[in-house]
This record gives structure tokens, C-alpha cells and sequence, in this order.
């Protein structure tokens, strides 16, 4: 369980009390539950932070021991998973305090998806899944240099073109993440001016503040330089 976790739990009992609950009382809809969600900020913040400490030191940990520990490896992917979400929580609960039922929306399943076209509902240009508006489209094209390097029968290529691999998407994460940041920024301030009515902001602004996620990319990224093996019997990639 990490920090962010436990607050993920604090935020259901918020909506489910209080903002989607037609029962409550309008001054609970309103009222309790701005003030709950201005009172989660600094704890999101926090929470963030205690993952954030974790997963570096479990990073440091996993270099260490040159990406050989697995369950090291899993803590550190576990918890640095969770640091892309140390500016994007607390701006969610900031956006929550100026209209508690700003939406935050994901890709809807098929059936899902039918039903929001039945019944007119558009949909947003973008949506909160992925890492990033950029960044996740850069680490998943060099994720797929990385394993066609490590599968290739050529050594330089297995050994050296991999680590270079590994190398070069610690440079163009922290590009990407910028770039991401810069739109994520301009989004997060025109959704307070929408009152957080417009879903598109609020998503594009979702995805582009996860700027703290460069730090697992650089741990990862200097683990799979010294082992670009490290941890894919674990996970797919960070």
C-alpha cells in the first residue's frame, strides 16, 4: 500500500458521502466537501512526497545492487509509479474546492462508450490515461528499441546499442516532460477559469503536470544502463 493510496480511499468516502451523493445535504455537497478537498491538498502533497523518498531510496537501492534484486525493483517501480501524481493530486483537490464535481475522465470500455453515444454525451479530446501528453509515446518507442536491442543475436548491439538506448531516453523523457509541463500548466489555468467544466482541460491538465515523474525515468533509465535486463520479469517497463 503507498501513501497515495491511502488517500485515493479518503477521496471515494468524499465522493461517495458527500459530492455524488443527491441525498446529502446541499450544504455537505458544497460546502464540506470544498473544504475537505482544500484540506487533502497539503496531504496529497505529502503523501506524494513519502512515495516519492520511498521509491527514490529504493531506487538508489536497485542500482545498487545493479537491478538484480527483484523485490528492490519492485518496491522502487511501485512507489516511483506513484510520483508522477505530486503536482496533478493536489491540483485536482484545488480544482475540486472550486466545483466539486469537476470531471476527470479515462478511456471508457467498449460497452461504456456505446452507452455515453446513446444517450448524446460527448466525448473529451483527451483523456487522463497515459504518461504524459508526449512522454509516454517517447519511453514506449525506446521501451521497444530497448527489447529489439536486448534480443538481437549482434553483441555490440545486445550490450552496447541497448545501454546507449537506455541512455538517450533519460534525455528525451526529461525533454518530453518539459514540453508536456509547459501545456499542462497553461491547461491547469484555464480550467480554473472554466470552473473546471470543461473536461478536456481538466484532463490535458491531468496528464501534463506529471513533470515528477522524470525522477523514476532517471532512476530506471541509469539501472537499465548498467542492467538492461533489470526488472522485466517484474514489470513491462516503468
Amino acid at each position: 500500500m503507498t501513501f497515495t493510496g491511502m488517500t485515493s480511499e479518503v477521496h471515494q468516502h468524499i465522493h461517495e458521502k458527500w459530492v455524488g451523493n443527491d441525498a446529502a445535504h446541499p450544504f455537505n455537497r458544497q460546502v464540506t466537501a470544498r473544504a475537505a478537498n482544500l484540506i487533502m491538498a497539503p496531504v496529497d502533497a505529502i503523501a506524494g512526497v513519502g512515495d516519492t523518498v520511498i521509491g527514490v531510496l529504493a531506487g538508489v537501492g536497485t542500482i545498487v545492487s545493479l537491478g538484480e534484486n527483484t523485490k528492490i525493483f519492485r518496491t522502487a517501480s511501485h512507489h516511483l509509479s506513484r510520483c508522477t501524481g505530486l503536482i496533478v493530486r493536489p491540483y485536482r483537490d484545488l480544482l475540486h474546492c472550486v466545483n466539486p464535481r469537476a470531471v476527470f475522465s479515462w478511456k471508457p470500455t467498449y460497452g461504456e462508450a456505446a452507452d455515453a453515444r446513446k444517450f448524446g454525451k460527448g466525448r473529451p479530446l483527451v483523456y487522463c490515461d497515459g504518461d504524459g501528453l508526449l512522454t509516454g509515446h517517447v519511453k514506449d518507442a525506446f521501451y521497444g528499441i530497448g527489447r529489439w536491442c536486448r534480443n538481437h543475436e549482434n553483441v555490440v548491439i545486445k550490450h552496447v546499442v541497448s545501454r546507449l538506448s537506455s541512455l538517450l531516453s533519460i534525455a528525451a523523457s526529461a525533454v518530453c516532460r518539459a514540453v508536456d509541463f509547459v501545456f499542462g500548466v497553461i491547461a491547469a489555468v484555464l480550467s480554473f477559469v472554466a470552473l473546471g467544466k470543461s473536461e478536456t482541460l481538466n484532463n490535458t491538465a491531468h496528464r501534463g503536470l506529471q513533470v515528477t515523474g522524470i525522477v523514476g525515468d532517471v532512476i530506471f533509465g541509469i539501472t537499465r544502463i548498467i542492467n538492461p535486463w533489470a526488472g522485466y520479469s517484474v514489470v513491462n517497463h516503468p
